[in-house]
């Protein structure tokens, strides 16, 4: 065990907990030492300060960063979370093939259930979208842009000096008080933190989709533009819904001391309609983002049983429209105008 090791066990580790150690001999190991290794790649190239990337052997669903350390944690129980998720998006995304139509999905009785506690059988025939080559790439590719998102939105706190903007404000980095305006503090940071992530993992879809397209043509970067913004957005809105099922909270306020899940994933399609997106004309862009959306919405309603809908509509309210401009008023001061954001 290195010394950031040690440091990070004592800081961030249960008892039980360490370093996760990866077997690619095992169909599992080989996704998390893949992840691992793109992980790392994606980190030594982001501007500003590098950022080293672990994966701890734990079964809670959470990912973290120790700004001291420059260090963003995933626990097992995040990438497993991820996995199921690539899965849903991949089989639900466009109609199920004739020839595997048969076998019953893992996910049929009860999809939550499935997602928070059942076991990911790697093994197992009804698992077809893993054997598919052309399913399996698509797996993959969900499972990269959903596992990139997380890691992105830690660095995004990082990038955008959060932890020493908190350090000179005086608030505490073990426990912030819950009062309205600190409330609205973190809340900021979080919708930088998703900005930041979205804006950056665009550009990883854009290396991974589309490697080949070296010369810039008008036509082909609104084409390129749209199906990296819909893939990111299918990303964002698995994770976030995602964490409302193993995470849960109350999105019918905002009184949660960090946002709501389906409150980030409004923000995120809020900011993207108000400032565009890669410097697209404001029809084309408003164009590309709402097409995105609806498209978006239609499969997470179709693998989550409807349940989408119902979360997203706890925001109905009139009073998280009030708090999003509140959170933008509060943006500026969290914001890092060299790192924290691209054009």
């Amino acid at each position: 065990m290195d010394e950031i090791e040690r440091r990070i066990a004592q800081r961030h580790f249960k008892p039980g907990e360490g370093i996760l150690q990866i077997y690619t001999e095992d169909p599992d190991g080989e996704m998390y030492d893949s992840l691992l290794r793109q992980g790392r790649e994606i980190c030594a190239s982001l501007p500003g300060d590098k950022v080293s990337l672990y994966f701890v052997d734990g079964v809670r669903c959470q990912a973290g960063a120790d700004s001291e350390l420059k260090t963003v944690m995933v626990w097992k129980g995040m990438l497993d979370l991820i996995i199921k998720l690539a899965s849903l998006v991949t089989v639900h995304a466009r109609p199920i093939p004739p020839a595997y139509q048969a076998p019953p999905l893992p996910w049929r009785h009860n999809v939550k259930v499935w997602l928070k506690d059942g076991v990911f059988d790697w093994e197992s025939p009804d698992y077809w979208w893993l054997r598919d080559p052309e399913y399996r790439a698509t797996f993959e590719t969900f499972a990269f842009a959903i596992f990139c998102f997380i890691l992105l939105h830690e660095v995004g706190h990082f990038h955008n000096l959060h932890a020493v903007r908190r350090a000179e404000r005086g608030a505490s980095p073990e426990a912030e008080a819950a009062d309205d305006q600190e409330r609205l503090e973190k809340h900021a940071r979080e919708v930088i933190a998703d900005t930041y992530a979205m804006q950056f993992l665009m550009d990883e879809l854009k290396k991974r989709l589309f490697a080949d397209e070296t010369h810039y043509d008008p036509q082909k970067h609104i084409a390129i533009t749209q199906a990296c913004f819909t893939f990111a957005l299918i990303a964002a809105s698995a994770t976030l819904w995602g964490f409302s099922v193993a995470i849960p909270m109350d999105e019918s306020h905002q009184e949660n001391s960090y946002p709501g899940h389906a409150f980030r994933l409004r923000a995120i399609q809020s900011t993207a309609l108000e400032h565009r997106i890669n410097g697209l004309e404001p029809n084309t862009a408003h164009y590309i983002i709402s097409t995105a959306m609806k498209q978006c919405a239609e499969i997470m309603s179709v693998l989550s049983g409807g349940d989408f809908v119902t979360w997203d509509q706890a925001l109905q309210n009139p009073i998280h429209g009030a708090h999003y401009e509140k959170v933008c008023e509060e943006v500026r001061n969290w914001s890092n105008p060299f790192y924290g954001s691209k054009d």
